[in-house]
C-alpha cells in the first residue's frame, strides 16, 4: 500500500511545525501549537464524513498524535535553550554549534516515522470511497506543484 501523499504532506508539516514553534507571528509558536496543526488536519477529515466507529478511531489517533507533538514541543524547547547556550557561549567555534545541531537532526527520521505510521493508521480506518477521495486530493496536489517549478 502506498503512503497518501496528501498525509504525508499533513506529516511533513507537522514535522516542520515542530521546528517553527520558535517563531512569532499569526498562526506560529508556541501560543498556537500544536492546536493549529491539529486544526489543519482537521479541516481536511471533515471532509471525509467519517462515521461514528472511524471517528473514534481518528480522535484516538489523533489524541496520540498531539500528546507527541506537545512532547516533541518540549524537547524543541529544551534544545533550543542548549542550543543558544552553545552559540553564546564564546570559546566555542562553529564546530561545537554544528556538532549541536547534529544531535537534533538525529531525531528528524523517528520523528518522520512516528508520523508516517500515523498516517497508515489512519488511512487504513478509511472505506474505498474515502481513500479514493484521499488519493484525488493527493494527485490534484502534486499537479498543482509540479507546474510551478
Amino acid at each position: 500500500m502506498k503512503t497518501p501523499k496528501i498525509l504525508l504532506i499533513l506529516a511533513v508539516f507537522g514535522t516542520i511545525a515542530v521546528f517553527l514553534t520558535g517563531c512569532h507571528g499569526p498562526r506560529h509558536g508556541d501560543k498556537y501549537f500544536p492546536s493549529r496543526v491539529l486544526e489543519h488536519i482537521d479541516d481536511h477529515v471533515e471532509d471525509l464524513n467519517l462515521s461514528e466507529e472511524q471517528n473514534e478511531k481518528y480522535l484516538d489517533i489523533r489524541a496520540r498524535l498531539e500528546a507527541d507533538l506537545i512532547k516533541q514541543r518540549e524537547a524543541h524547547k529544551t534544545f533550543r535553550a542548549e542550543l543558544i547556550e552553545v552559540v553564546d557561549n564564546r570559546e566555542n567555534d562553529v564546530k561545537e554549534i554544528t556538532t549541536k545541531l547534529r544531535t537534533k537532526t538525529g531525531d528528524i527520521p523517528g520523528m518522520l516515522n512516528l508520523y508516517l505510521n500515523y498516517i497508515d493508521e489512519f488511512y487504513e480506518i478509511l472505506d474505498e470511497q474515502q481513500q479514493a477521495i484521499v488519493m484525488e486530493e493527493i494527485r490534484d496536489k502534486a499537479d498543482s506543484r509540479r507546474y510551478r517549478r
